[in-house]
This record gives C-alpha cells, sequence and structure tokens, in this order.
C-alpha cells in the first residue's frame, strides 16, 4: 500500500510539473488503479482530459498501464524469487527495477532457461540463493519515455510485447502492450468503417 501510494504521489508532481503551467487540470490517473484510458472515459463529461500543451504525450500516456498494475521484481531478487512471479502471473517477462524504481532491464523465461541449461549440478535450491544479475539477456528490451515520439512507440512494439515507459529521471511509471495498442487501431479502424 506503501508503495502505490508513493506511485501516486509521484504521478501527482510528474503531471503538476508538466501541466500546471499551461493551465490544465491536474490528471490522477493512478487513483483508483485507473489506466489512462478508463480514467478519461469516466471523467469525459465536465471534466475534459486537457492535453494540449503535448499531444505526443498524451497519445504515450493513453496506452499506459500504471506501475501498480505491473508485476515486477527488483533487480537484487534470487532467481528463484524472479521465476515464481512469472509463473503467478502466467508471463513470459517481467521488469526488473532497482531501489528507488529506476527501470533496469527486462528479464525472460527464455533467459532463465538458457543460464539454467548452461549451468551444471543446478537445482532449485541454487535458485534460492542465486541472485537474478547472474542470468544475462539475450536480448535487449528497450524502454521508453514518457515525451517520446509515438513513432517511436510504434517502432519498439513490433518487436517487443511491451515498452516499458519512464519519465524524465528514468524511473518506471509502467509499460504499454503491444495488444493494447492493436486493440486501439483495431477499434478505430472498425468505428472509420461504420462512418463510411
Amino acid at each position: 500500500k506503501t508503495e502505490r501510494n508513493s506511485d501516486k504521489i509521484r504521478g501527482y508532481r510528474f503531471l503538476f510539473r508538466r501541466f500546471s503551467m499551461n493551465a490544465l487540470f491536474l490528471v490522477d490517473f493512478w487513483k483508483e488503479k485507473a489506466t489512462f484510458k478508463e480514467y478519461s472515459n469516466r471523467n469525459s463529461n465536465g471534466f475534459s482530459i486537457l492535453f494540449s500543451y503535448n499531444k505526443l504525450v498524451m497519445n504515450i500516456l493513453f496506452f499506459l498501464i500504471p506501475k501498480s498494475q505491473v508485476a515486477y521484481a527488483e533487480a537484487d531478487s534470487s532467481i528463484r524469487q524472479v521465476v515464481e512471479k512469472l509463473s503467478y502471473h502466467h508471463y513470459t517477462a517481467i521488469p526488473l527495477l532497482s531501489k528507488d524504481g529506476k527501470y533496469v532491464r527486462t528479464i525472460s523465461e527464455g533467459d532463465i532457461f538458457w543460464f539454467i541449461k548452461n549451468e551444471r549440478n543446478w537445482n532449485y535450491k541454487n535458485a534460492e540463493e542465486a541472485p537474478i544479475s547472474l542470468v544475462s539477456c539475450r536480448r535487449t528490451m528497450e524502454s521508453i519515455r514518457f515525451d517520446a515520439d509515438r513513432n517511436d512507440l510504434l517502432n519498439l512494439a513490433i518487436n517487443q510485447n511491451f515498452v516499458p515507459v519512464l519519465d524524465e529521471n528514468g524511473i518506471f511509471m509502467g509499460i504499454i502492450t503491444r495488444k493494447s495498442i492493436i486493440l486501439y487501431f483495431a477499434e478505430n479502424n472498425k468505428n472509420t468503417e461504420k462512418k463510411g
């Protein structure tokens, strides 16, 4: 709960810094564990989300799944802790974060598989003691800043199942999944066809 509150406060500060100079409303899309899209849908009448400051920021944050809804592990976790988290959430990869909340890298079950495969006399007991830092990534999962160009996001999403989103200090804000982008464009395309 404490961590969720710190994420919420960080969200307040981030949005206030970015939009208050432009007399825009403070948008707390961390509230109630809401994604930006859910929040904007609920508050569309009488309290429209005003992003005239930077439409590209809106495009990025529109897809954001906030940190409070994302499974992640600390960079100093043991291999077993990461494996259990992957198994519990049925994920194939999760972000690793530093103690101060900065994005370090993304580790996948494939990375762990190849590590174990190349180790001799490896067992689950070893996994309890061995840090995840021993496991190297076979593929780098690129992150993106919240104010990046929309095209940069799309280019990363082509090759990644999800894209980690960071603030200007490298703090992990959440992720954008390739699925959410595809669904968005599919829905838009459907609406366009109906109008046509």
